[in-house]
Formats: C-alpha cells, structure tokens, sequence
C-alpha cells in the first residue's frame, strides 16, 4: 500500500510536468491558428514522450531485465496512450461544441479524464513487473 501511495505522488508529479507540456503545446499551437485537433494530438504527444521517459525511471522503476522489459513496456505504454487519446480527444470535442465550454477548461477536462485510466493502466499493466516465463525452471 505504502508503495502505490509513494507512485500514485510520484505519478501525479510527472502528470502535472506532461500537463503544463501538453497545455502548453496546445495553447501556442492553437493561438498559431492549428487545427484544434491537430494541435491536441500534438501536443499530446510531448506529454506521452516526456511521461514514458519519467514513469518508466522514476515512478515505476522496475527490476526486470531492461532489454527484455523495454520493447513490451513501450507497446503497452502506447496502446495504453492511444486509448487515453481517443477519451480525452472525445472529451474535448464534447466540451467545446457540445457544452460550449472555452478552449482552456475543454483541454483540462480532456485532460483530467484521462488521469485516472492513466495511473491505473500504468500501474497494473505498463510498469507491472513481470516474472520471467521460464523461472521456474531456471530455479529448479
């Protein structure tokens, strides 16, 4: 428990640098005249880079073999990211024409719905460690 309580900080920690990244990118795009969705998928990848390289050092630090554990981990973290994409991209199209919400509030609703399916996909999924396939018979 102690441990995902010190990840969950840790996790929010990196959430709120991707966040300023991502908000960041968005805004000096859109105000550049890109597409919103454009500069949404954009700017929502420097959030992704810069969230794999901080999470998988910092906040989930795993033990397994990093060469085996690299390649599995990177697909998992951009499936994972395509799925939260696809959300908060939905989000945000609901906010802006839907509810009729600003651009600023619209990106950071989009952006806290995503949160929750990113901690919890990260953490059991991504950044689990994982035993290798043949242990039991390397021990025995």
């Amino acid at each position: 428990m102690q441990k995902t309580v010190r990840q969950l900080i840790k996790f929010h920690t990196v959430g709120c640098l991707n966040t300023l990244l991502d908000i960041g990118l968005y805004l000096i795009l859109t105000k550049l005249g890109v597409a919103y969705m454009i500069a949404q998928c954009i700017s929502y990848a420097g959030g992704t880079l810069n969230s794999y390289a901080m999470n998988k050092r910092w906040t989930f630090r795993t033990q397994a073999n990093p060469a085996q554990y690299a390649c599995g981990a990177l697909f998992r973290f951009l499936t994972l990211n395509a799925v939260s994409l696809g959300i908060s991209s939905l989000v945000l199209t609901q906010c802006l024409y839907s509810l009729g919400w600003s651009n600023v509030t619209s990106k950071l609703a989009a952006t806290c719905a995503g949160m929750l399916l990113q901690f919890i996909g990260n953490k059991y999924w991504v950044f689990r460690e994982r035993k290798p396939v043949f242990q039991d018979s390397i021990n025995s």
